[in-house]
């Protein structure tokens, strides 16, 4: 009996070579060399968007101070907690009343303009209505409790001489619009504190314009993985107000 063996030989060859070819598709399908991973992408996305937050957001404290009676005696405000935060502006919209802020001490005094005269205001709801402190968080602080202490001085001869009443504290967080738009680390300082591989890029848009970015463009050909974000920004004055931002990481 006369075996064939080139035929045996000709079926372990295709054999081989449906093998081959099922490794060879396999390893684009599941290791798709040239393409990268989307999983990665998202999360270097995220990793620049937890440091930007961390880097860039801080917070606000507004309090209301209703006067029902002033005349002889001073007011003296005293904000902050263990020199974590400072006062940083005032709304006062009463022709009768003056406020002195000291910015070193954060120290308001509050009077009224006219010697032994009769101030009072009303106790108003919204911003830049009334008398409003406002205090801002230290860079780097730490502690969120926020403390209020306040006397009249000198002390009145009869409670009506110094009446007033200190409203609730309401407390904001947001990005910080001025140090966002006068940032001035170089991109790859930001992309080193951050811990960004050294083999891929990322840039941040605010309100259309480019605040961090590498000094090239990325190529039409080049997978863009975008992340749009409608971010309520903060400022020293306490305003308040809403920017878009745009993270792209390829």
């Amino acid at each position: 009996m006369i075996s064939n063996k080139k035929g045996i030989g000709y079926v372990d060859w295709i054999i081989s070579m449906g093998l081959f070819i099922l490794v060879v598709s396999m390893t684009f399908i599941y290791l798709k060399p040239g393409v990268t991973p989307e999983f990665e992408s998202k999360d270097l996305i995220e990793l620049v968007e937890s440091n930007f937050l961390k880097e860039y957001t801080w917070s606000s404290i507004s309090i209301p101070i209703a006067v029902h009676n002033l005349s002889s005696s001073n007011i003296t405000i005293t904000g902050g907690t263990n020199n974590q935060w400072n006062i940083s502006s005032y709304y006062l919209n009463y022709s009768s009343l003056i406020l002195h802020p000291n910015f070193t001490t954060n120290n308001v005094i509050l009077k009224c303009k006219s010697p032994g005269g009769n101030c009072n205001t009303l106790l108003h709801n919204g911003i830049n209505q009334g008398i409003y402190l406002i205090y801002l968080k230290k860079d780097g602080a730490t502690i969120n409790t926020f403390n209020l202490s306040y006397t009249c001085n000198p002390p009145p001869s009869t409670s009506p001489d110094c009446n007033f009443t200190v409203g609730s504290k309401e407390m904001f967080t947001g990005w910080n619009k001025g140090d966002i738009n006068s940032i001035t680390e170089p991109y790859q300082t930001k992309k080193d504190d951050w811990s960004f591989p050294e083999s891929r890029d990322f840039s941040i848009k605010f309100n259309g314009e480019d605040i961090l970015a590498p000094n090239y463009k990325p190529s039409e050909q080049t997978n863009i993985y975008i992340k749009e974000l409608l971010i309520q920004t903060l400022e020293g004055d306490g305003l308040r107000s809403s920017a878009n931002t745009t993270i792209s990481v390829w």
